[in-house]
């Protein structure tokens, strides 16, 4: 159950027949009415002053919380009523891993002449980030929560603004439908890659528990950690979209930088687990399968990204 001092600064808390904590959200707690409407103030800032400011607004937000996921997890912790473990943790910096991506391949495209481009990663965000919201939602006002008011009024509104910013500016864009696709092999790796990922993405959202078990040896799991197998999801399924369309792209090396951020981001999660796994007592929280799990599985994976980004055969496609 939420600790009792988690709403110390509501008086009307009710659940509803579903289980699920209603909280008057129209009673924003004091300490985080600043940064509410801070927040809200840079959005509306950066969202009205075209989409050039925004994609760069965007790109740099998506690079700075990466950079505080990856290397300082820990802030993570006032968000969660629970004692955070070597799972948590590293769940936080996969995460950030997958912003930093994200980053990365806006900052190759941004000069695209194709306009379709931008079309599909602001695309990709709105999916990804709904599919976001829905699990912070169930994680916040589930009756076994145990997120914090923070996490409402940081974490889930971030989410909501940033969806929202890339939902504007796609229901203004007049570009959605690319280009007929050709037969090509790069088009084979973008088709391969999209499977995969898409496959990998469904499994961490729908079924986080069954992975819990198969690739941790923890004694007892909590809502916590399907929390953030299911965030994770969502970003592996906003980036399956992108892999899903590059294929119909207009510019062969729009389409291979989605297989270069593939690249990147496998190679960190790969770099992140063995890090984790030799440097900390900690490693003993993944079960036995779950190396070659990540070293296999994943690599296989990254194997199909480094083929289609740098074969010199593929370069004339």
């Amino acid at each position: 159950m939420q600790s009792p001092m988690a709403f110390a600064n509501y008086t009307d808390l009710t659940v509803n027949s579903a289980g699920l904590v209603v909280t008057p959200l129209g009673h924003i707690p004091v300490p985080y009415f600043l940064q509410v409407v801070t927040v809200i103030l840079i959005f509306a800032v950066s969202l009205s002053s075209g989409f050039s400011l925004w994609m760069m607004f965007d790109l740099w937000s998506m690079f700075i919380y990466g950079l505080i996921q990856l290397f300082f997890p820990f802030v993570f912790i006032p968000q969660v009523e629970v004692r955070v473990d070597g799972v948590h943790l590293f769940m936080v910096r996969a995460f950030g891993i997958m912003l930093l991506g994200s980053a990365y391949l806006w900052w190759n495209v941004r000069n695209s002449k194709d306009i379709t481009v931008h079309t599909t990663l602001m695309w990709a965000r709105v999916m990804g980030g709904a599919a976001a919201l829905l699990a912070q939602g169930f994680a916040q006002f589930n009756k076994a929560s145990r997120m914090t008011q923070e996490h409402l009024y940081i974490s889930v509104l971030l989410t909501v603004l940033w969806t929202l910013g890339n939902l504007i500016y796609c229901m203004r864009s007049t570009e959605w439908g690319g280009y007929m696709e050709t037969r090509s092999k790069l088009n084979n790796f973008l088709h391969t890659d999209f499977v995969i990922t898409l496959i990998f993405g469904i499994m961490f959202y729908a079924y986080p528990v069954w992975l819990l078990r198969v690739q941790t040896s923890l004694p007892r799991l909590n809502v916590v950690h399907a929390h953030l197998y299911r965030l994770f999801g969502s970003a592996l399924m906003s980036s399956a979209i992108i892999s899903g369309r590059a294929s119909n792209f207009l510019i062969a090396s729009d389409k291979r930088v989605q297989l270069y951020t593939r690249v990147l981001i496998n190679v960190g999660l790969i770099i992140l687990f063995l890090v984790t796994y030799f440097s900390t007592a900690k490693h003993n929280d993944w079960s036995v399968p779950n190396t070659p799990f990540i070293l296999g599985v994943v690599g296989i994976w990254t194997l199909n990204a480094f083929c289609g980004s740098y074969s010199l055969a593929y370069f004339k496609n």
